[in-house]
């Protein structure tokens, strides 16, 4: 008789360590597998309740096989030919066998499909504590995680953002319910804009590479570094108190378990813009395409040394001015781009590569893993209606009117990187390192005509924009049984940000309709280079001690604080080109009769001291530094008790120190100052009740706050880099506080399936709003407290597999299939000073759509690994600008989007195609809110489509 012996060993982490001893000269040996060619095996993994089974082990007797199930309970396994067993082992259940038949056959489908079920365990022993590995990213693990969360939040994972098809964090969240994203980069969250929205990266503060803004952009976070996107709608203590709509953390990617390497290519087109030609481009450096471009287009050293940029007289006194030599050198370090070249638009591009995995050493396991992508996409708006209004005698009327040819081109670049040691269950180390760029390239030809004085005119931009974030975090979190299971959280991140515009260049010319002659525009002729540095030390410690109030009811106090110390330096740099004298001997009239291309006048031949004239006028205030620190405590418990209920409650004080200094462009000597100082406790409570078996309602109160920009202090006048409009700061300006009153009911009728239904209401004192003033022909933006706010909203949302369709009819079509949808409805409104000059002293907090809804149809098919997806998105009208003196609001109008994913798994290789902005309807923006109203801007976006492929190497 033959015996084998088979050694299963249940390790603490819930692993499966199993051992096979086989005599000599037994019929299956491992070691002659090699020589069997091999089938591939599928299956999903369930129990009794036809719930997915995460975390199983399937092995093969005679064979180093070995598989895991995922959160959806599923594997996929390659064994040899022939009869064999599958095993199934979890400590949870009992273990399962199967015996199959495999024959070798020709194609990349399975060989074979298994659907199992698991058996709960007959036994159980006291003193065996299993802890099942979580697998982080599929839709029934993030559906449980906000089951159990103890705020109201939504969650998004890798898996769900990958069946959509978003590439970015930006586009993900458009999908989430009551969320929608302005300008496809800043998230609104419940109607409320971008400064009530909060940005966590890892649960750690983040700087900002906006010059103007606190907000981080959210495109900068490709999905390939993306495990979950976690938005928080209700407050709570542990977060930070600027707090409107909601918070979002992204969670990057952890090292994985086993060893992976997988590498992915795209290619993508658009109907307006793949493969058309002659569209404006201008001359870059070589390393454009990497989405390195600043060399080459920087501010020379010789010109930025420069303190007074003007020919010296003989008037001024020694050392004033330059003389002819010097002002020579440095009009011809400078150059002259202005000229537009004509380019072929080539197809977008991708790639990625993922590596990582963990070792174990003993009760040790050390882990790595890194990750980079890289995306190059072109997008051309063609034709760009672009449209000016004034008011004359209670009147609007048309002032001017351009037809404009925009050709975009966005680099992205990103990496991760995580290093980590976990010890036994109850000690985890991590460091995070992620880098993500994003280089923006604009050439712009616009046509257009002065409705007043009937002059052809034409406009030429050329922009360039890198923005980086780079992240350092070390954290770290520790259970320790000693002292009663207490968990220690901690964290430690270094984050910086910069944004760097170098020589955007705009040129404007009008053409006299009589003479032919044409003359600049007064802000033509422009040539604009800024730099920001943004940095931000954060540090946080969080305790958590369980607490048995009540029997077999495991409650939790929580302690924590926090404390961030952030700086940001901005320079700007400002030059024209000016006409000094007309009557100047190097004056040719066949210049100004467009016989010469207006954009080589700047070349040196022409910059000379008695024609065009290259001046310095940058503004005393345009550059500054700012310094933020803030320092917090809170408490709160997490407390459970009988009858499904439980009491999320606590406090968190604020001690917050904001400082604006104005400095000069050369020697940053201190102009102006602003600042604030506040102190602010920060109470919430939530009750949950779970009346019914994963059905539950959940009543909320928090009072948060919003503050003012570090920017919007300044006494001194500043002009937005980015937008070009003139803002003023408010040293009497206060910070808002903000009353969130809420109520949701979820709920979870099986895994992977959820229906809520919220209502929420926000009160607002001294909210922070923009008053416009004008003067001398000047309009200037001042932020001002309002005398006060609302917001109301409802939320309705479902995810629902059609399994039940299956099981009703008999028929096995309809289990593959999910719909998922939300809608929200926001109503929301602000009250103004009667003083100001805006046209609309009561309207609907800027950026706020009343409603939006988000639908999704599913097919999901794990036999066959095949995946489509049809989305749907539509919001309401919302305002992109407010007017003044009469004249409206400029609202964004509502569009429909619609998107078409497909993925097909085919062994170790996946293949996707995408179509998004089927119905490619027109982007519109309109004066007032009438869809038919007078057109602001209008273009298309085009139809996108692609095609991708992703390679697992391990």
């Amino acid at each position: 008789m033959v015996t084998t012996e088979v050694l299963v060993i249940y390790r603490a982490d819930g692993d499966a360590e199993i051992e096979v001893e086989a005599p000599q000269g037994e019929a299956v040996r491992s070691e002659d597998e090699s020589n069997l060619p091999k089938a591939r095996v599928v299956g999903t993994i369930r129990n009794k309740d036809r719930e997915p089974v995460e975390g199983a082990r399937i092995i093969s007797r005679g064979t180093t096989a070995d598989a895991r199930t995922d959160s959806d309970g599923t594997f996929e396994i390659f064994l040899p030919v022939g009869l064999r067993q599958i095993t199934v082992i979890h400590p949870n259940y009992a273990t399962a066998n199967q015996e199959i038949e495999l024959q070798d056959v020709e194609g990349p489908g399975p060989e074979k499909s298994l659907d199992i079920r698991l058996e709960s365990r007959a036994a159980t022993l006291a003193e065996l504590v299993v802890t099942v590995p979580r697998i982080e990213g599929g839709t029934v693990f993030v559906l449980k995680e906000r089951q159990e969360a103890s705020a109201v939040s939504d969650i998004l994972g890798a898996d769900q953002i990958s069946k959509q098809g978003d590439s970015d964090a930006a586009s993900a969240l458009s999908r989430v319910t009551g969320v929608t994203i302005v300008d496809g980069k800043f998230v609104f969250i419940r109607g409320l804009g971008e400064r009530y929205s909060f940005t966590l990266l890892d649960g750690s503060i983040v700087p900002s590479p906006e010059p103007a803004r606190r907000v981080i952009p959210l495109d900068l976070f490709p999905a390939g570094i993306i495990s979950s996107l976690v938005v928080q709608k209700t407050y709570a203590p542990n977060l930070p108190g600027e707090f409107g709509g909601g918070v979002v953390d992204i969670r990057t990617k952890d090292i994985p378990e086993d060893f992976t390497l997988s590498v992915s290519a795209s290619v993508g087109a658009r109907s307006t813009t793949t493969f058309t030609d002659g569209k404006p481009s201008y001359e870059g450096t070589d390393t454009d395409f990497l989405g390195f471009g600043i060399e080459g287009r920087q501010l020379p050293d010789v010109v930025a040394d420069v303190e007074d940029l003007r020919l010296r007289t003989p008037l001024d006194p020694p050392g004033a001015g330059l003389n002819r030599a010097q002002f020579e050198r440095v009009t011809e370090a400078l150059g002259s781009e202005f000229v537009v070249n004509r380019q072929f638009v080539p197809p977008d591009f991708g790639v990625g590569v993922t590596v990582g995995g963990k070792k174990e050493f003993g009760d040790v396991r050390i882990g790595a893993m890194a990750a980079a992508d890289y995306d190059n996409s072109w997008e051309l708006r063609q034709p760009f209606t672009n449209r000016n209004y004034a008011i004359a005698d209670n009147v609007i009327q048309l002032q001017d009117s351009f037809e404009a040819t925009s050709l975009y081109n966005e680099i992205t670049l990103s990496a991760l990187g995580t290093f980590g040691v976990d010890i036994t269950q109850n000690h985890e180390l991590r460091y995070t390192l992620s880098v993500n760029r994003i280089s923006e390239n604009e050439a712009t030809d616009a046509e257009g005509i002065s409705i007043e004085t009937g002059a052809p005119r034409r406009t030429i931009q050329f922009r360039w924009v890198e923005k980086m974030l780079v992240s350092n975090q070390w954290r770290g979190h520790h259970v320790l049984p000693a002292l009663g299971g207490l968990e220690v959280d901690y964290r430690y991140s270094l984050s910086l940000a910069f944004r760097d515009e170098p020589n955007r260049l705009r040129l404007g010319r009008n053409i006299e309709p009589t003479s032919g002659r044409f003359t600049f525009d007064q802000d033509g002729n422009e040539r604009f280079f800024s730099e920001l540095d943004d940095q931000i030390h954060d540090v946080g410690v969080d305790l958590t001690y369980p607490i048995e109030l009540f029997d077999d009811l495991v409650s939790k106090l929580i302690v924590g604080g926090n404390f961030a110390d952030g700086s940001r330096t901005v320079d700007v740099r400002r030059f024209n080109y000016g006409i000094v004298n007309l009557n100047s001997p190097s004056v040719d009239e066949s210049i100004f009769r467009g016989q010469v291309d207006p954009g080589t006048l700047f070349e040196p031949d022409f910059v000379e001291p008695n024609f065009f004239q290259l001046r310095d006028l940058t503004r005393n205030d345009d550059n500054y530094d700012a310094n933020f620190t803030l320092l917090a405590g809170y408490i709160m418990g997490d407390i459970q008790f009988p009858a499904g209920f439980k009491l999320t409650t606590g406090v968190r004080v604020e001690q917050s120190d904001q400082e604006v200094l104005i400095v000069s462009r050369l020697g940053r000597e201190v102009q102006d100052r602003g600042d604030l100082s506040t102190f602010d406790p920060l109470p919430s409570v939530l009750l949950t009740w779970e009346f019914i078996e994963n059905m539950q309602i959940r009543l909320g109160y928090a009072r948060t706050l919003n503050r003012p920009s570090i920017r919007e202090l300044s006494p001194s006048p500043f002009i937005d880099i980015v937008t070009g409009r003139i803002f003023r700061g408010n040293l009497e300006l206060e910070r808002a506080i903000i009353d969130h009153y809420d109520l949701r009911w979820e709920w979870y009728p099986s895994p992977g399936e959820s229906v809520s239904v919220a209502l929420f209401a926000k009160t607002f004192q001294d909210p922070i709003e923009f008053e416009q003033r004008t003067g001398a022909g000047i309009v200037t933006f001042r932020p001002i407290n309002a005398e006060g706010a609302q917001n109301l909203g409802i939320e309705l949302e479902m995810r629902k597999n059609f399994e039940f369709l299956a099981d009703w009819t008999g028929v096995g079509f309809f289990e593959p299939f999910y719909f998922a949808g939300n809608v929200a409805i926001v109503e929301s409104s602000v009250t103004l000073p009667e003083a100001t000059q805006l046209t609309s002293t009561d309207r609907p907090l800027q950026g706020q759509s009343p409603y939006v809804i988000n639908t999704i149809l599913g097919y999901e098919n794990l036999e066959s690994g095949t995946n489509l997806t049809l989305l749907f998105n539509v919001f309401g009208a919302r305002i992109d600008s407010v007017g003044i003196q009469g004249i409206p609001d400029v609202y964004e109008q509502s569009f429909p989007r619609l998107d078409f994913v497909a993925s097909q798994s085919l062994g170790r290789i996946q293949l996707s195609a995408k179509v998004k902005n089927i119905l490619n309807p027109p982007v519109k923006l309109t004066l007032g809110d009438d869809p038919d109203g007078l057109i602001f801007q209008r273009f298309f976006r085009g139809i996108e489509g692609s095609l991708g492929i992703s390679v697992d190497l391990d």
